[in-house]
């Protein structure tokens, strides 16, 4: 994996990269606010890694989705493994003047250890070689990026919200996860046009969240109101979230309305 990075990239000793991703599912019952994300839905988190060719080598999901990326990390099995010791070799390489061992990389969100990589803050006073360097991290992440963007692009049931209990939505993940390594490492074929339709399959999605729940309207207007022309070309959902989406505004923002007299 090290060899794979260092090749492509130009950064030794890496292993893989670390993302978030938000599953939507349907409010628990029980502390059901946890899972309230700051994008105005119900979710729970899944925290991948990736090696250099958008495998998952570590996953942990099941996680509110109200929780941030660094405390996800802080919670899961891939930190657990690092407090004892046991996530990598002991394998160091000297980078420039420093023995260095293997690491995998993360975004601003994450907190910097001795095993995970992020970039420097840009304050406009970065030098040439942070910026060289931010470069080669933000190249590097790419790689994560796109393998939840081809695994939720395969299993769409990862896009819409799920009605699901809880732990069978985990189960679910796992299993397209699962599912995503063998497609890759045997080569099925991927259709980029698959990821064009994956804004208009969201865009269905929250109407369908608003519909159940006018409220969110308020928390996330740009989010629930996105691509307004494909909701319009689904007429059935169109005329499903119409009459429940007046009645709610008619509550929420009473108006006098004064007919003239004739």
């Amino acid at each position: 994996m090290a060899a794979y990075f260092q090749s492509r990239c130009g950064l030794p000793q890496c292993v893989g990269a670390i993302d978030g991703s938000h599953i939507p599912i349907l409010a628990p019952q029980d502390c059901h606010s946890d899972y309230f994300n700051q994008k105005g839905w119900h979710s729970i988190i899944l925290q991948g890694v990736v090696d250099g060719r958008g495998l998952f080598w570590s996953v942990f999901t099941g996680m509110p989705g109200s929780l941030h990326d660094a405390r996800v990390l802080r919670l899961s099995t891939l930190w657990e493994l690092v407090d004892h010791g046991c996530l990598f070799p002991e394998c160091t390489s000297n980078i420039g003047g420093v023995d260095a061992g293997f690491y995998i990389l993360g975004d601003s969100a994450y907190a910097l250890q001795s095993w995970l990589m992020k970039p420097f803050p840009d304050t406009g006073r970065l030098t040439a070689g942070q910026q060289v360097y931010n470069w080669k991290i933000s190249r590097a992440r790419v790689v994560v990026e796109n393998a939840f963007r081809r695994l939720k692009d395969r299993w769409r049931c990862l896009l819409k919200r799920n009605d699901s209990d809880v732990s069978l939505v985990k189960s679910m993940v796992l299993a397209c996860r699962a599912l995503h390594n063998l497609c890759e490492t045997h080569g099925e074929e991927y259709n980029n046009k698959w990821s064009h339709t994956v804004q208009g399959t969201r865009s269905l999605a929250n109407a369908e969240l608003l519909l159940a729940d006018p409220e969110l309207l308020l928390a996330d207007p740009e989010l629930l109101l996105a691509d307004m022309q494909l909701l319009l070309a689904n007429a059935e959902l169109l005329l499903a979230c119409t009459l429940p989406l007046l009645q709610f505004l008619a509550l929420k923002f009473p108006v006098e309305v004064c007919l003239p007299l004739i």
